[in-house]
């Protein structure tokens, strides 16, 4: 079998490839039982999401900038302070830009293609998997050795070999 990731040949029983440090036990699985690898993504919002997200985000800003108009109109006649009609504009200018970002991100996440994932349902045609059994070309290097799969055999077989002591009773040295 070749590592899809770099190439590489490698054993059947190895968990990692020696030359890129893929993990080789779901490709293992996927070989072996010809399944899929499942995926991460999520499935795409529906369309009442988004505009209830967007309707949300408009709301707020549009409440901030009310009152935001608000504090900065009768804020000088009730205050009678500078930094409180400030403080008015600021949540004003707040508010619109809520109101505009709310707009602009609800039309992009409307208008983006966006995949359909039916469930139960095969989207794509049958597709046969690389054979990934092939034999190296002539000319090229034999695999160098891996540190890592020499490392965990030790680390296995000390394991082995303190859990043997264990069971007899005899202590480790």
């Amino acid at each position: 079998m070749f590592c899809p990731s770099c190439g590489t040949q490698i054993l059947n029983e190895q968990k990692y490839c020696r030359a890129c440090g893929m993990e080789l036990e779901p490709v293992a699985a996927l070989v072996a039982g010809r399944g899929t690898l499942s995926s991460s993504s999520s499935a795409a919002k529906p369309d009442q999401e988004i505009t209830f997200r967007a309707v949300k985000l408009v709301t707020a800003g549009a409440s901030l900038f009310l009152s935001g108009a608000i504090v900065s109109f009768a804020g000088r006649k009730l205050f009678q302070r500078e930094d409180v009609v400030n403080l008015g504009v600021l949540a004003l200018f707040f508010g619109l830009v809520m109101i505009v970002f709310a707009l602009f991100q609800g039309l992009w996440a409307k208008t983006r293609p966006r995949t359909t994932a039916r469930a139960g349902a095969n989207t794509q045609p049958d597709l046969e998997l690389p054979n990934l059994e092939q034999p190296r070309p002539n000319g090229l290097p034999s695999p160098m050795p891996s540190v890592t799969e020499s490392t965990t055999k030790l680390m296995e077989e000390d394991r082995l070999r303190l859990s043997g002591d264990e069971a007899s009773g005899q202590p480790s040295t």
